[in-house]
């Protein structure tokens, strides 16, 4: 068996094994400064042999967007108050992927696969995987979730003092109101302590969501990749964007709507939320 692929897996798992520790670690009280220099090297191994299995074919996606610590920081901070849930979170960030990897991993080396069946039983697994979200997923997904017919979720950076964002904020607004929709975001009124909870549920509801990427924000990221794993459809995830925001390779090749001024962004809505509204 060629071991180019294996042990570039075998490499990915420790690498995510590491990235795990000491995201645990500085979540439940270490000093974010005494395990960055370890973290962010990491990451970027990590980040670069996705994009290597990518460019392989293998549909396997970066679920980390936390290049820094102190993005990962941000995120808790705002999001994840106990180190119950933060724990609970690392556990989960890499769980679907490092399965399917492992299992690759163990049954080529137990048959003693070239790399050609290593490579092709990951894109079957990955492939498969990505089908049934696209395909069957938002129908399964429909029936084990209330949706909230019209509830569209914003998912975006809140920065009052950032005009950009809270125009881009009211254009939506408008927007989703012409069609008679409701809207929803995380800083309209709450009905718990709990923002991480409530944000997910919101998602859990939506009919559609609409993403805005600009900034760059972590949490968004991870929101829209958990939007998709709850089986909502490609089509019903609006992903918009301001000009020249750069786009994380996990969602580089998805369509993403740029606007340079609120007259455009809203000529894209008006359009997208037609066509989403009576599909």
């Amino acid at each position: 068996m060629s071991n180019a692929l294996s042990s570039m897996l075998d490499e990915l798992v420790g690498d995510i094994e590491a990235l795990k520790a000491i995201m645990v670690d500085v979540a439940t009280g270490t000093n974010i400064s005494r395990r960055e220099n370890e973290y962010k090297p990491r990451y970027m191994k990590a980040a670069s042999i996705f994009e290597r299995l990518q460019d392989q074919g293998i549909g396997v996606g970066n679920p980390n967007s936390f290049p820094s610590l102190w993005d990962f920081h941000g995120y808790w901070g705002e999001k994840l108050p106990t180190y119950r849930e933060r724990r609970k979170f690392v556990s989960g960030l890499y769980r679907d992927s490092l399965e399917k990897l492992k299992m690759g991993l163990m049954r080529s080396k137990d048959e003693g696969w070239d790399e050609g069946r290593l490579a092709e039983d990951l894109r079957r697994r990955f492939r498969q995987e990505a089908e049934e979200t696209s395909q069957g997923a938002r129908a399964d997904a429909t029936k084990d979730r209330y949706v909230e017919k019209g509830l569209v979720v914003v998912l975006m950076p809140i920065d009052k003092a950032n005009r950009v964002l809270e125009d881009t904020f009211s254009t939506i607004c408008e927007v989703v109101k012409e069609r008679g929709l409701s809207v929803w975001r995380s800083d309209l009124p709450r009905t718990s302590d709990n923002i991480v909870k409530e944000v997910l549920d919101a998602i859990d509801r939506a009919e559609f969501i609409v993403a805005d990427l600009t900034n760059e924000r972590p949490s968004v990221y991870y929101e829209v990749g958990y939007a998709h794993g709850k089986g909502i459809g490609v089509g019903d995830i609006i992903l918009i964007a301001f000009q020249e925001t750069r786009l994380h390779f996990d969602l580089r090749n998805s369509r993403t709507h740029f606007y340079s001024n609120q007259t455009e962004l809203k000529g894209a809505l008006r359009g997208l939320l037609v066509r989403t509204a009576t599909s």
